[in-house]
């Protein structure tokens, strides 16, 4: 199929996903669910928006200008002056290490059993950030 063809299809394409990203994610998991072993442990690991480290291996790192780090970058270079978006909104950001650290746990934990483990990683509930809180701990970071 052209891409001209895929995008004048894509809703059809897409069913009740709401975008490609979504819809690529759960196609990826039900192939995994259903070309499996029996004996074959599969984790599969959601995290929400990844964002810098915070401790590992230094507070900020990022090797990645996508999702929050190449925001925290464009910020930091002064080159993103402003965002438009709603500074109230939890922006469910996660460190990278955070997730790093959940991949090395969530391997061990789902080599012992074998089901499919989904294991979602977010700080939204119990660490909740928003937006606006976000961009202040960055415009802090800067000034000093």
């Amino acid at each position: 199929m052209s891409p001209e063809k895929q995008d004048e299809n894509l809703a059809k394409i897409l069913g009740d996903w709401p975008n490609t990203y979504t819809f690529t994610k759960s196609m990826a998991e039900r192939t995994l669910k259903n070309i499996r072993k029996p004996d074959l442990p599969v984790v599969i690991l959601r995290p929400s928006i990844i964002g810098g480290a915070l401790k590992e291996p230094m507070l900020g790192w990022t090797d990645t200008f996508s999702a929050a780090g190449g925001l925290s970058l464009g910020v930091g270079l002064g080159l993103v002056n402003s965002i438009r978006g709603r500074k109230e909104i939890v922006s469910d950001l996660i460190p990278v290490d955070m997730v790093t650290n959940a991949i090395i746990v969530s391997t061990a934990i789902g080599s012992l059993k074998q089901e499919l483990k989904v294991v979602h990683i977010a700080t939204s509930h119990l660490n909740p950030i928003t937006w606006g809180r976000y961009m202040q701990i960055g415009f802090d970071k800067i000034k000093n």
